[in-house]
């Protein structure tokens, strides 16, 4: 598994990260910025009327930061690759990973306005 970082316009100020079949969406919840399912979690970034979201992706031991995570958890992921999506089912970047459960941990850049959302995969 690879670091990849990309910027993407968020509709709505929302990430998605499931399984590349899909999952079940959490409902978004105003004001709270992480929420999640067994198999989707939901992250606030900027609105894209706001400007663009900074995403990093990679194991958990490279691009990990020494805070607290904002969010730990695991990800079902039947098909072994994880998908970042938008809100208007755009996908931004496709990653393999090596299990049928993902560990899954995140970073905001900020506690209400994230301009770069760290997330790290083991």
């Amino acid at each position: 598994m690879n670091i990849r970082a990309i910027t993407a316009l968020l509709p709505h100020g929302l990430l998605f990260i499931s399984d590349k079949g899909g999952g079940s969406v959490p409902y978004p919840w105003r004001d709270v910025m992480i929420q999640a399912t067994p198999s989707c979690v939901c992250v606030r970034g900027v609105h894209e009327q706001e400007g663009t979201t900074e995403i990093l992706v990679g194991p958990v031991d490279e691009v990990g930061l020494q805070a607290e995570p904002s969010f730990v958890g695991a990800l079902k992921t039947a098909n072994r690759a994880i998908s970042f999506w938008t809100s208007d089912d755009r996908q931004l970047l496709e990653m393999a990973v090596p299990s049928h459960i993902t560990q899954v941990r995140i970073w905001l850049s900020h506690p209400k306005w994230p301009e770069k959302v760290i997330v790290g995969l083991k």
